[in-house]
């Protein structure tokens, strides 16, 4: 592992072979809404904004602004019918719109940088439609732990006080996502108080490699889903709870060798 961070890290801009998300991804959140509107007695297109990846994945922008015109257009054409197919045609009419990153995140492959001035914190979020296997597998690992290394040589040079790193996602129940980070990062991972249903962070774990739905993982989550009654039943659906971790950052650099 030494040997793979030894030399300072050039990060270059993710691979542009990228896959497309399926059609059921699309599927389960709408099904999700609709049990969060009908249980939380609000609207539908409430819940899809609030509750779903939708309005991302459309790339519309990344404000959540409900009044923004192609969202409302969206909102417009829908019957409770017709939901599922306008949202993926709409979909795959917009998925090659890329959309400028808020100017507090900046990427680094599959890692996006978030800091927190005011909290003098970093947050990491972690992303990829890669084309070239797993973005977790052995055969990747080097390319992402020059990626992360990299970021954290930014964020030494460019937030020179920052203090601590945090992170949430059901990524954290994963061993081969965890070894990219120092252990104490996730040593006393906790649930997550609140989800954060309109990122990846929630919605990633239905996904394999390849952007195929996992049929087991989507199954469970459909079961439990026919039962909830309340909100925490709801967010007790998901088969892999979102985790939040922390850590400071000193224990960062010493990982990676920053100095």
């Amino acid at each position: 592992m030494k040997e793979e961070l030894g030399k300072k890290s050039e990060v270059t801009i993710e691979n542009k072979k990228t896959l497309e998300y399926p059609r059921e991804f699309f599927d389960l959140q709408i099904e999700f809404a609709r049990k969060i509107a009908q249980v939380l007695r609000i609207p539908i297109s409430q819940a899809l904004l609030q509750y779903t990846v939708l309005f991302r994945r459309l790339n519309i922008d990344r404000s959540l602004n409900a009044t923004d015109s192609v969202w409302q257009e969206f909102l417009a054409s829908l019957t409770d019918e017709n939901l599922p197919d306008r949202a993926y045609q709409l979909y795959l009419q917009r998925k090659d719109i890329e959309l400028e990153l808020e100017p507090d995140k900046k990427k680094f492959g599959c890692f996006t940088l978030e800091y927190k001035s005011e909290e003098k914190c970093v947050k990491i979020h972690f992303t990829s439609k890669e084309n070239d296997g797993g973005p977790l597998d052995d055969k990747n690992l080097s390319k992402r732990m020059q990626e992360i290394k990299g970021l954290f040589e930014y964020v030494r040079e460019t937030y020179p006080d920052a203090l601590i790193v945090r992170g949430g996602s059901w990524l954290y129940n994963l061993s081969k996502y965890k070894r990219l980070f120092p252990p104490e990062f996730s040593r006393d991972a906790q649930p997550a108080t609140r989800y954060h249903f309109g990122g990846m962070s929630v919605w990633g774990q239905f996904l394999d490699q390849n952007m195929k739905i996992k049929s087991d993982q989507a199954k469970l989550f459909r079961e439990r889903l026919g039962r909830a009654e309340s909100l925490d039943q709801l967010e007790d659906s998901f088969p892999l709870q979102t985790l939040e971790v922390g850590d400071y950052i000193e224990d960062f650099y010493r990982y990676y060798g920053i100095q």
